[in-house]
């Protein structure tokens, strides 16, 4: 069975020790130690898989759905489990946000096409909407792969959020963050037997990411397609000259539409991640007390 190095912080001092224990996840190592009352649990870090007990059918099973835990590997998780109203909160506003962003940046359009003057700032309302979302969003990704660091997942919490800001390179890790996540949900659950969780959607995951790369690729292809739309005029040393659009009228309705598309999936993805977290910080909790 595997030996686990597990971090106590002590009420009164506030000094941090070590505490070495024996269990198949980390998270019962946590629960061990806990309900010995010897202080704040944090963080626990696999010290090694070497003991006389490896063929023990109980520590096989941890790893019967082909996961291996890596030996100096830090195990993080919060020092007591997510509340569910903080997933709640976060899967709330983030909808919200996303509703406003699109709703206003519609209306932004249409106001525009009517000419009205103030579409404007409709549209950077919208924006500013879309850019707002991304906080609660973010905080909600941290805390969905922060409540499953077992020693099994395939990113930390920091990575999976930081990454998905970096250009370019979030079109691969929105992949890694959205859809792994979805599948290292799936085996912690198996793992820890938490049946009542209801499991988020990875093909949803991947739909979603999937047009999200496409949209931000046609979006860049749209620049360079020929453009034989007009509006108004521009100066040249030759006179006056109609001033091209930048980007067909067709193609930026088709991208539009695919972005709102896109929104409502986002939208989704958000939900499956919310309501599978609850149930494992539900779980968590249930197992917190059992082991008091």
């Amino acid at each position: 069975m595997p030996r686990w190095s597990v971090e106590v912080i002590d009420r009164n001092s506030q000094a941090v020790r070590s505490v070495s224990v024996r269990a198949p996840t980390a998270n019962e190592a946590q629960l061990k130690v806990a309900a010995t009352d010897a202080g704040i649990v944090g963080s626990a870090t696999l010290v090694d898989m070497e003991d006389d007990h490896r063929g023990d059918e109980h520590a096989l099973s941890v790893n019967k759905h082909g996961d291996q835990p890596k030996v100096g590997h830090r195990v993080g998780g919060p020092l007591r489990p997510y509340a569910a109203s903080e997933f709640r909160l976060a899967r709330t506003l983030t909808i919200l946000l996303v509703a406003f962003a699109v709703g206003l940046l519609v209306l932004g359009n249409v106001a525009n096409a009517a000419d009205f003057p103030g579409w404007g700032w409709l549209t950077i309302g919208g924006l500013i909407c879309w850019l707002l979302s991304k906080i609660p969003a973010a905080m909600l990704l941290f805390k969905c792969w922060n409540q499953i660091q077992d020693g099994y997942q395939v990113t930390t919490p920091t990575k999976a959020v930081a990454l998905c800001f970096v250009p370019f390179f979030n079109l691969y890790w929105i992949f890694v963050a959205y859809c792994g996540l979805s599948s290292c949900v799936q085996r912690y659950c198996h793992r820890h037997e938490s049946r009542s969780v209801q499991l988020p959607s990875k093909e949803l995951a991947w739909i979603w990411a999937s047009l999200h790369v496409v949209l931000v690729l046609a979006a860049v292809l749209a620049l360079f397609i020929p453009v034989d739309t007009y509006v108004g005029q521009k100066v040249t040393p030759s006179g006056l000259e109609p001033r091209p659009l930048l980007v067909q009228p067709t193609v930026v309705l088709v991208l539009a539409v695919g972005w709102i598309v896109a929104q409502l999936l986002y939208v989704y993805v958000v939900h499956h991640m919310a309501r599978a977290a609850i149930g494992i910080a539900a779980s968590a909790s249930r197992e917190t007390v059992s082991a008091r």
